[in-house]
């Protein structure tokens, strides 16, 4: 089952007091995008060459 599916079979029981159906499985789906975008952030700046690094 894919979290898309959880978020729309959990939409019809939010009025029954069930919210915790969406938010778990929508929460996981922000945080595997905001992971796949800093990975793919990093990917980018270390294999172009003519991107300049800032230094911490």
């Amino acid at each position: 089952m894919t979290l898309g599916t959880m978020i729309a079979i959990g939409k019809n029981y939010i009025y029954a007091g069930m919210c915790w159906m969406i938010v778990f499985p929508g929460a996981a789906l922000v945080m595997l995008v905001v992971a796949i975008n800093l990975f793919a952030d990093w990917l980018r700046e270390e294999l172009n060459p003519k991107i300049e690094r800032k230094e911490a």
